[in-house]
């Protein structure tokens, strides 16, 4: 089974293949798949219901197919939030295919000119940083990679970066506010 289009096949057939092949691939990429012979495999029992919460989830979503900058742009008002997660630029330990191809330039272009609000999570590198220089940004680190066992650095250092102010409590970010009530980092 491949991730790619079976020929006479419905878009709800191939919508429950990737979920499948998802659900079963090692990290969640589609391609490589792990056999354990000490250990039970995971049960699928489960798909129907996450097809369920998903279903519930995305009712009122509309899911557009265009690129980052043309959303933006097409969505953006003051009462917009933006979350973005481009290719990075090192990849993240991950092949950096698609982000030789990724407009850097153009997303922060875009973003250097919306009335809404975003939230940009992003390596932490020397082209990040310069082409991000006049916006809020924030250092944090995660865990690298899920199977990590035998990784010595699992680190990963990367950026928030946002067009609003933060105030940073240890490990708690608040949006600044004037008003009373205050919501959380997301809460934008």
């Amino acid at each position: 089974m491949t991730l790619s289009q079976t020929s006479g096949e419905t878009d709800i057939q191939r919508a429950a293949r990737f979920m499948f092949l998802l659900s079963r691939s090692f990290g969640g990429k589609g391609k490589s798949f792990g056999v354990s012979y000490s250990c039970s495999i995971k049960s699928a029992g489960g798909l129907i219901e996450r097809i369920d919460r998903i279903s519930k989830r995305l009712d009122r979503v509309i899911i557009e197919n265009l690129s980052a900058m043309e959303l933006i742009q097409r969505y953006d008002l003051e009462t917009a939030f933006f979350y973005c997660d481009p290719p990075y630029s090192s990849g993240a330990g991950y092949e950096v295919v698609s982000t030789a191809k990724f407009k850097h330039e153009q997303l922060c272009d875009v973003l250097k000119n919306i009335k809404g609000r975003f939230l940009l999570s992003y390596d932490d590198s020397a082209r990040v940083r310069e082409l991000y220089k006049d916006f809020n940004i924030i250092e944090i680190s995660r865990a690298n990679g899920i199977n990590r066992k035998n990784i010595r650095n699992n680190v990963y250092n990367e950026l928030l970066i946002c067009n609003y102010d933060v105030d940073i409590s240890g490990d708690f970010y608040r949006v600044k506010s004037s008003s009373a009530e205050q919501g959380s980092f997301f809460d934008v």
